[in-house]
């Protein structure tokens, strides 16, 4: 029998890097926290969560409603750079790794966060993680 656990990365493996990202970037450009929010968290946050646009698409569309000059690249840093694992989380994962589950992860997470979180704590090597796609 097949022992299966799936999980979301963002407010689940990893704290809730958006929230903390809205704060940053309110903070860095000096510009209201609401209007950053609506830019990560709607449409345009979607359609790139979704692939529907581009990382660049998608910075040059929050710069311009941001109005500000700020990198793409800084940005996007700030916002990756968000997100932590969770300690009881990641104990967890090792004790249902252990017990011989198969870990896959479902996630709205762009590919360029993914990439960069696994980077930086290579939760996905270590656990033996799969993505799991609707293909």
């Amino acid at each position: 029998m097949s022992k299966t656990i799936i999980f979301d990365l963002g407010g689940v493996y990893f704290s809730d890097g958006t929230r903390i990202a809205a704060d940053a970037i309110a903070d860095r450009y000096n510009i209201d926290r609401e209007a950053v929010e609506d830019i990560l968290n709607g449409d345009a946050g979607g359609q790139y969560r979704t692939g529907m646009i581009s990382a660049d698409k998608f910075w040059q569309r929050a710069k311009k409603s941001w109005n500000i000059q700020g990198s793409s690249e800084t940005l996007s840093l700030l916002w990756c750079s968000s997100y932590r694992p969770d300690d009881g989380t990641v104990k967890l994962v090792g004790c249902l790794k252990k017990a011989g589950y198969e870990l896959l992860y479902l996630s709205d997470n762009t590919a360029e966060r993914v990439a960069y979180l696994e980077q930086k704590y290579r939760f996905l090597k270590k656990w033996n993680i799969e993505h799991l796609t609707s293909d």
